[in-house]
């Protein structure tokens, strides 16, 4: 794989005023934790075609919803950074003008998504990131079926506590309006994967603007082995070496 490096000067790095020098910082790590995050949800993903046992599936269906929370979480904390950094800075007035016809184009996705006074990745993320909030526990626990199952193995990483998993994920799953859980995984994936797509291009656009300001010198260098997407692999369970 071919790749450009690129490599900043301090000297001219300092010559960006305080505000674009934040936005850069910012909105480097904001596109990098962003595609993380996919790759983690896309990995797992390509493992549960892999998955022979119902037992295997489940936990890496939990392992799923986990990372679609966390990209939920990331993108919903992008939008917050855009307020402060990018149109609170008033950056936006100078950078909108820049920015490409189909970069223009993320960002209108990304401010009509999140000025909707109900979307699926902010109610996700204040109701069920970072912890599941009593509420949803309380709403969850009374949907409990005939069947509940946990796994215990000699290594706490490799137990299941599927039960509570099940419920609080059904509780998030609802949000879609979905009436199952296919469907409701599909609206996930569908609301996750173009909101990753927007904010990667329209992160990667800013940056290279601000990066054009420095007039910055790169060469071109190569990487071997990268995996492929069909390769990918985040198990749930692992064997101890």
């Amino acid at each position: 794989m071919e790749l450009i490096k690129f490599k900043i000067p301090k000297s001219k790095f300092n010559k960006l005023s305080k505000e674009e020098q934040v936005l850069f910082v910012q909105f480097g790590c904001l596109h990098d934790e962003i595609m993380i995050s996919q790759k983690c949800f896309m990995a797992t993903i390509e493992t549960i075609k892999r998955c022979s046992t119902e037992v295997e599936k489940s936990g890496q269906t939990i392992q799923l919803l986990f990372f679609a929370k966390l990209l939920a979480e990331k993108l919903h904390g992008g939008w917050e950074m855009m307020q402060r950094c990018y149109f609170g800075s008033k950056l936006s007035k100078k950078f909108d003008k820049l920015l490409n016809e189909f970069t223009k184009k993320d960002l209108k996705e990304i401010k009509t998504y999140f000025n909707k006074k109900k979307n699926l990745i902010s109610s996700i993320r204040n109701a069920f990131c970072s912890h599941s909030g009593t509420n949803e526990a309380q709403a969850s626990v009374k949907k409990i079926g005939e069947r509940a199952y946990f796994y215990i193995n000699k290594k706490s990483g490799n137990c299941l506590f599927q039960i509570g998993d099940d419920l609080i994920n059904a509780e998030m799953l609802s949000l879609t309006g979905a009436s199952d859980l296919s469907g409701a995984i599909d609206k996930l994936f569908d609301d996750l994967s173009k909101l990753t797509n927007h904010f990667s291009n329209f992160t990667a656009e800013c940056l290279y603007q601000i990066s054009e300001k420095m007039d910055i010198k790169y060469k071109d260098i190569e990487i071997q082995n990268v995996s492929k997407k069909s390769e990918l692999n985040i198990p749930y369970f692992i064997e101890p070496d």
